[in-house]
């Protein structure tokens, strides 16, 4: 419905101002989102590119919405594990935003988390930490507190994968709490972020803090959503995998099997 929708707006948008108006553009952009979610990606990158098109012929090379559609369409690369086409076009966004938007921290702050997604895709830790902490800056100094957050959750990936348990855990933690400071306790925000907590008391093998955790963020989502939401299947399969590291695997294959009803009565049975 949102695709035929956004098809009858370019048609409209066409005949009022012309093949080559930047509301055109925009609409190109809008079905590229569309397709992005529906995981079309050939789609999706034709539509970035019929926008670019026309956002360079209208507004020049060297502009912050040609920057922003290079930024559209290295996400669909991202997305599709073609890491250096991505970051090919983000340099490119990151050359134009340099000379023409130097002062947009929001925008850098976007970019900046983008390249850093794509260098840890790559294995390219030290890369991704040097990008999170200039997210982190630019966040703190726009007093950007649930962006902060964020930040910190990023770079607590960056640590986990690395093995370094601990500065992951004190990032994760400084997230949370600002988390729960701004959105409250029962956000579903607080839920996700105690099962990452969870996962690194677990690698750290502090099965008893791990599974708090996991029932914490369980009970949030239950609230939020039902108990047979989707989102809850994280808390079951990171439960059971803590049970089946105890040996415990009754526990652990009862929980497997919650999680595989959820996800069965959700998606159908050939999803699964």
């Amino acid at each position: 419905e949102a695709l035929e929708m956004h098809k009858m707006c370019l048609g409209a948008f066409c005949r009022a101002h012309g093949a080559d108006h930047t509301v055109v553009a925009g609409a190109y952009n809008n079905m590229a989102n569309v397709y992005q979610k529906q995981g079309k990606y050939v789609e999706a990158l034709e539509r970035h590119e019929q926008s670019t098109a026309i956002k360079i012929k209208t507004l020049g090379k060297d502009h912050g919405l040609v920057a922003a559609s290079y930024i559209g369409m290295a996400i669909v690369y991202s997305l599709q594990a073609k890491y250096p086409e991505a970051l090919a076009l983000y340099e490119k966004s990151r050359a134009i935003m340099s000379k023409v938007l130097p002062h947009d921290l929001a925008a850098f702050a976007t970019l900046y988390n983008g390249m850093a997604e794509v260098f840890l895709a790559q294995g390219r830790h030290a890369e991704a930490l040097t990008l999170h902490t200039k997210v982190i800056e630019i966040k703190g100094m726009r007093n950007d507190n649930q962006g902060l957050a964020s930040s910190y959750s990023n770079m607590a990936t960056v640590y986990q994968k690395l093995g370094m348990h601990a500065d992951a855990l004190a990032l994760y933690e400084k997230g949370q709490a600002i988390k729960i400071a701004v959105l409250g306790e029962d956000h579903l925000d607080v839920a996700w972020s105690y099962n990452n907590i969870a996962n690194v008391y677990a690698a750290q093998s502090r099965y008893t803090e791990a599974l708090a955790l996991h029932e914490k963020s369980q009970a949030i989502t239950i609230k939020v959503l039902g108990k047979d939401n989707l989102d809850i299947v994280a808390s079951y399969n990171g439960m059971a995998t803590i049970y089946h590291a105890q040996c415990k695997y009754v526990a652990a294959l009862e929980l497997f099997e919650k999680g595989k009803a959820i996800m069965i009565k959700a998606l159908g049975h050939d999803h699964v």
